[in-house]
C-alpha cells in the first residue's frame, strides 16, 4: 500500500500478524482500528469508519503506532454504584395534600377526609346556586343541626370567596332574629374541596313554606313577621352589611315562635353606613331598581336600602302569594321602567298597611326610609293581636315538626 509523505517514516509490515492498531489521523475526529474492523471512537461526533487506511483529502499523513506505543485513554469516574432498591428502598418523601389553605390566615379549620361521623339522620333540605343544605344531628347532644354544604372553586389559595359568608354569619350571630352559626370547617377530599358551614336548624320551615299553605297570610300576621323582619335588618344595616337577596324563601320560622334571617351566600360587608356596591345581584322579582340599574348602565351603585325595597315587595309576597310581575317575560324592566307595584286588592287590606308598603317601595333610595324608621310605622307598632300571632305561629311551628318528626321541637332544643 502506497502512503504518501516520508517514507522513512513508514514502518515495515511485520511477517506475522502482530498485534497491531492503526490510528487515522482527521480533521476532526480519531478512530482506532485493528484490521479494519473499528473499535471506538475518541472524539464526540466523531463517526466510525470501517474502510481500509488511505490518505486524508487534506493530504495529512496517517500513522500506524502499535498496541505498546498508543495512549492510553484517560481514566473515566466511576458511576455511583446502583442502588439496591429490593433490599433497601428508599424513603419516599409524602406528596402534598391535594389541596391546601393556611388555616391561620382563614381563621377555619381544615380536615382531610372527613367521614362525618358525628352527625346522623341526614335529610336534604334544599339545593341553590350556592350550596346544598341538610338536616342532620349531631351524635353528642342528638340535636338537630342545619349543614350547609359549598363547593370549594380554588383549592390553593387563602382568598376563599365561598368564606365570605362565614365571616358574615359570625358578624350577626347571636341577634334574635339572625340564624344562629355554630361553626364551620374545609373538608378536602381528592375529589373536591367542600365548605362545611354548621348552624342552627330552624324547625319551622321557611315563610315560604307557611304562606304557600295557607295562600295569603292574615294583616296581624304580616305585622308580627315584619316587626321581626326589620329587626334583624335594622341589626345587619347597623353593622353595615347588605342581604341582598329577603324574600320569603330566606326568612325562616322556629320554635317559639322566632323569625330569623338566613342565607347570607349574597351578603356584601360596606365600609360604612354611606358606603355603596354594584353589581345585579339577588332574585329579580325581589330587586331593587337601583340594583336591577346595573344590568343596563355602568357605573350604577346602591347601598343598605335595597334590602328595604326587597322587603316591601316580600310583604306583598306574604299578602298575596307571589310578588309582583312574577309571570311577566321580562320582570327587571317592568321593575325599572313602572311604577312601584302595590296590593292588587286594595279594599281588603287596612291604609296603614297599604302607606307602610308605599314608604318600602320608594323608587328613589334616596328617599327610602330606613329599617330603623319603619320600626317605628304605626302597621309596625300598633299590634293588638301580637300575643294571639306568637301562640298561632307556635302552634303552626309544632305541627310542622311534630309531622316531620314524630315529637314536639321543645324536645330538640
Amino acid at each position: 500500500m502506497e502512503i504518501d509523505g516520508d517514507s522513512e517514516n513508514t514502518p515495515e509490515p511485520s511477517e506475522k500478524k502482530e498485534e497491531s492498531l492503526c490510528v487515522h489521523v482527521f480533521k476532526n475526529e480519531e478512530c482506532l482500528e485493528s484490521d479494519g474492523n473499528v473499535y471506538y471512537s475518541f472524539k464526540t461526533g466523531g463517526s466510525p469508519r470501517s474502510e481500509p487506511p488511505h490518505t486524508d483529502d487534506d493530504g495529512e499523513d496517517l500513522e500506524f503506532v502499535t498496541a505498546k506505543s498508543a495512549e492510553i485513554p484517560p481514566e473515566q469516574e466511576a458511576l455511583p454504584a446502583v442502588a439496591d432498591y429490593a433490599e433497601n428502598p428508599p424513603e419516599q418523601e409524602a406528596l402534598p395534600p391535594v389541596a391546601y389553605y393556611n388555616e391561620q390566615a382563614i381563621g377555619i379549620p381544615v380536615v382531610y377526609d372527613y367521614q362525618a361521623l358525628d352527625y346522623y339522620d341526614w335529610k336534604k333540605l334544599g339545593q341553590g346556586g350556592f350550596g346544598t343544605v341538610y338536616k342532620a344531628k349531631y351524635r353528642e347532644t342528638h340535636y338537630p343541626v342545619a349543614i350547609k354544604i359549598t363547593e370549594i372553586q380554588k383549592r390553593y389559595t387563602e382568598e376563599i370567596k365561598e368564606l365570605e359568608e362565614v365571616y358574615l354569619m359570625q358578624k350577626v350571630s347571636g341577634h334574635k332574629n339572625t340564624v344562629e352559626y355554630y361553626g364551620s370547617m374545609i373538608n378536602v377530599t381528592p375529589e373536591s374541596s367542600q365548605l362545611w358551614c354548621i348552624m342552627e336548624y330552624c324547625c319551622g320551615g321557611s315563610l315560604y313554606d307557611l304562606q304557600k299553605m295557607y295562600r295569603s297570610l292574615p294583616e296581624y300576621a304580616i305585622q308580627y313577621i315584619s316587626r321581626e323582619v326589620l329587626e334583624g335588618l335594622n341589626y345587619l344595616h347597623e353593622k353595615w352589611i347588605v342581604h341582598r337577596d329577603i324574600k320569603c324563601m330566606n326568612i325562616t320560622l322556629t320554635y317559639p315562635a322566632k323569625v330569623k334571617i338566613i342565607d347570607f351566600g349574597l351578603a356584601v360587608q360596606l365600609r360604612s353606613p354611606d358606603d355603596i356596591t354594584s353589581g345585579t345581584c339577588g332574585t329579580t322579582c325581589w330587586m331593587a331598581p337601583e340594583v336591577i340599574a346595573c344590568k343596563y348602565y355602568r357605573n350604577c351603585t346602591y347601598g343598605l336600602k335595597c334590602d328595604i325595597w326587597s322587603f316591601g315587595i316580600t310583604a306583598i309576597e306574604m299578602a298575596e302569594g307571589l310578588p309582583p310581575y312574577y309571570h311577566a317575560f321580562d320582570p327587571a324592566a317592568l321593575i325599572y321602567t313602572y311604577e312601584a307595584p302595590t296590593l292588587y286588592e286594595r279594599n281588603y287590606w287596612s291604609e296603614s298597611f297599604e302607606d307602610f308598603l308605599a314608604l318600602c317601595l320608594i323608587k328613589s333610595p334616596d328617599q327610602r326610609p330606613t329599617a330603623k324608621m319603619l320600626l317605628e310605622h304605626s302597621f309596625i307598632k300598633e299590634q293588638p293581636m301580637a300575643d294571639s300571632m306568637e301562640n298561632w305561629l307556635m302552634d303552626y311551628i309544632y305541627s310542622v315538626y311534630w309531622n316531620a318528626e314524630g315529637y314536639g321541637p321543645e324536645n330538640a332544643q
